[in-house]
């Protein structure tokens, strides 16, 4: 199967390069032709380009590109939004309120990508729900398709020297402030105790987050960055646990962060938010923690894995199980293409 993969789209975007890794690895033929504005030329060529191809596909944040796209394509476009434009700046980031010009702009721009894609992926059923009530999408041209994690960068590593402390890490780079916030009060409970806290990233509100860790005079917290898959890959397994999402966000109750099944397929037990959308991915119990959004919580959970290793082995080996059956690069990518199938289907 071929696909035209275009849009003002970046390259390095972890979900969109896992995808096409998925892709090669189960034997589709990807043709990538991203672009920054659609002159002339480019639209000759990608329209002279999708008579060859089986779909065209719009990944994360093409918001913009998939009208352009709909008009020029000859193959089905399917597009891959990764957040809601309203969502994150009307909720999540808080740059502009409800009925404003800047939020009915957002909206806007979610409602026409939708409307014009021939399918639409989401990563969990909260947002296929949420797609359906607020932009009128009907259900069957949403189709859910779970994040994934390439294994071959995020894996158990054998043979780590034990640490001298409990370490708790968390990725903060694409978390909501609130989230973070939950997880630095709970190190504060936990303060002067055996336990290390590493931040891991940067973070667009990097100031406001070392105030916070100054304020309560944090000893315990580090906040640490790394360049690499490979420097990750290690942090992660050099820690006892990882926290997931946690705050009152919608995306903390509709979407499950890529760093989650990054923590799950290292092998480590992991802390989040209970919520419907994690319970898509994971079993409460099995192969993650799931408890409500409490500092408290989070801190007598991390006691708990402290005292019972046992655990958080058990949790461990179930989230890589998890992974390696479920949520592995080539999993979204099977669901792609047949997708891509069912709408050839229907065109016969």
């Amino acid at each position: 199967m071929k696909i035209l993969i275009t849009g003002n789209y970046h390259p390095d975007n972890e979900r969109t390069r896992d995808l096409i890794c998925g892709l090669k690895q189960i034997g589709a033929k990807i043709i990538p032709l991203p672009y920054k504005s659609l002159k002339l030329d480019t639209a000759k060529k990608i329209s002279e380009i999708s008579k060859t191809v089986d779909a065209v596909f719009l990944p994360g944040f093409t918001h913009n590109n998939v009208k352009q796209i709909k008009k020029i394509s000859n193959a089905p476009v399917l597009f891959n939004p990764e957040i809601s434009r309203y969502l994150s700046k009307v909720y999540d980031e808080k740059e502009t309120i409800k009925f404003t010009p800047g939020a009915i702009n957002s909206f806007y721009k979610d409602y026409r990508a939708l409307k014009y894609a021939d399918r639409v992926f989401t990563e969990t059923k909260q947002y296929k729900h949420y797609f359906m009530n607020k932009m009128g999408v009907k259900a069957q041209k949403i189709i859910v398709m779970p994040p994934a994690v390439d294994t071959s960068k995020y894996h158990p590593i054998k043979n780590i020297a034990p640490d001298e402390f409990f370490r708790i890490v968390t990725i903060i780079e694409n978390a909501t402030l609130d989230s973070i916030e939950v997880i630095i009060n709970a190190a504060n409970l936990l303060h002067g105790q055996n336990f290390k806290f590493d931040l891991l990233g940067s973070h667009p509100e990097q100031v406001k987050i070392l105030k916070l860790i100054s304020s309560k005079n944090l000893k315990n917290v580090n906040m640490m960055n790394y360049e690499t898959d490979e420097e990750l890959n290690k942090f992660i397994n050099y820690s006892s646990a990882c926290i997931g999402i946690f705050g009152d966000s919608k995306r903390s109750n509709m979407g499950v962060p890529k760093e989650i099944l990054k923590y799950a397929a290292c092998g480590k037990p992991i802390i989040s938010k209970n919520s419907m959308a994690i319970k898509e991915v994971f079993t409460p119990g099995k192969d993650i923690i799931a408890i409500e959004n409490s500092a408290e919580k989070i801190a007598s959970m991390i006691r708990e894995l402290k005292n019972d290793p046992e655990m958080g082995l058990m949790l461990g080996k179930m989230a890589v199980k998890t992974i390696e059956t479920k949520f592995q690069s080539k999993n979204s990518a099977s669901i792609l293409l047949k997708t891509i199938k069912r709408i050839k289907e229907k065109r016969l």
